[in-house]
């Protein structure tokens, strides 16, 4: 897997009940590996690391606890998540994709996460998934060691983790991806618990472009507050949500563990 990209992405959610509500936004973001990360910096200008630039990853945005204020404590963090479920990734690679700062600010829905053991297979992805409350949560998947078979992967996961005030937690999520290549796909499909019937769908999609300074340019040019757009257009949707008279649901006491594993 390459990394060290841009991609051009578009994020299009449908809800299908109780009321049909759609939206289409366009992004970017970042595909890095967290051990190439010094030399990345090194090859761009307008990205930094841990420091103010047009483009920039902030470790700190990113995991939970204390003490994650550099790539390779990141790296060691989303290891240990994998590690305590059994699944050993010394030697391996993290690759991170994830909106960057972009002008110092950065707000995430959700960061990906894949993770490789010391021959460089696919073993774990994970799904990190950040609330407006302040909140992170995992949900982390274990890739079949050697499976290389063409098409997406498939992961299933119960809801943990509150996210969206119009969305019951009584659902189920059904992750598809595909490995990131020329292309960036990934669905979501949030699934009432009682029956399995699809709640909502959200999709990413996206097209890889080299990370350089005058794709940095090009990107930040188009959507130059990233981040702030992302926060605007979470509480521009709640507020057409709140029109149409969905239900509230309060927010419960986030989970005792940041990890809810995937199957």
């Amino acid at each position: 897997m390459e990394a060290d990209c841009l991609y051009d992405m578009t994020v299009t959610h449908v809800r299908h009940r109780p009321v049909r509500h759609a939206l289409r936004y366009r992004i970017f973001m970042t595909l890095l590996d967290l051990d190439r990360l010094t030399d990345t910096a090194r090859q761009c200008r307008l990205f930094s690391v841990g420091r103010f630039n047009l483009l920039g990853l902030n470790p700190a945005d990113h995991g939970t606890g204390p003490g994650i204020d550099t790539p390779a404590a990141l790296k060691r963090w989303v290891q240990g998540l994998a590690t305590a479920e059994g699944v050993d990734l010394a030697g391996g690679r993290v690759i991170l994709c994830c909106m960057p700062r972009v002008l110092g600010y950065a707000f995430n829905p959700i960061s990906l996460y894949f993770c490789t053991d010391a021959a460089n297979t696919l073993r774990v992805v994970a799904y990190e998934v950040h609330n407006t409350f302040g909140q992170r949560h995992v949900y982390l998947a274990d890739v079949a060691r050697g499976d290389m078979r063409p098409g997406p992967m498939r992961h299933h996961a119960p809801k943990r983790f509150h996210v969206s005030p119009f969305m019951p937690m009584e659902m189920g999520y059904r992750f598809t991806l595909a490995r990131p290549g020329r292309r960036f796909a990934l669905s979501i499909r949030g699934e009432a618990a009682e029956d399995g019937t699809a709640v909502i769908d959200a999709v990413m999609t996206g097209e890889r472009r080299p990370l350089s300074d005058a794709q940095i340019l090009r990107a930040v040019a188009r959507m130059p507050l990233l981040g702030i757009k992302v926060v605007a257009a979470i509480h521009w949707e709640a507020l057409k949500l709140w029109r149409k008279k969905l239900r509230f649901h309060r927010a419960p006491p986030p989970p005792s563990n940041v990890v809810t594993m995937g199957s």
